[in-house]
């Protein structure tokens, strides 16, 4: 789970580099734009809330 958490992070902040901020500031076509970075990010999101869910859970047991 960690991993993928990385993953994801590491890939939003890279697709977030190749974004053409002038596209998205000047067109309503935009979200196209960083409709992939916002998909790393909500997945990011996802992972962690799961990770730190485990985390929890791991620790009420111990």
């Amino acid at each position: 789970m960690f991993y993928f958490l990385l993953f994801t992070s590491i890939m939003t902040g890279i697709s977030l580099a190749d974004v053409e901020w002038s596209i998205v500031k000047a067109t309503e076509n935009g979200f196209k734009e960083i409709l992939l970075p916002l998909i790393f990010c909500l997945l990011t999101i996802n992972f962690l809330v799961s990770y730190v869910d485990k985390i929890k859970k791991e620790n009420r047991k111990s």
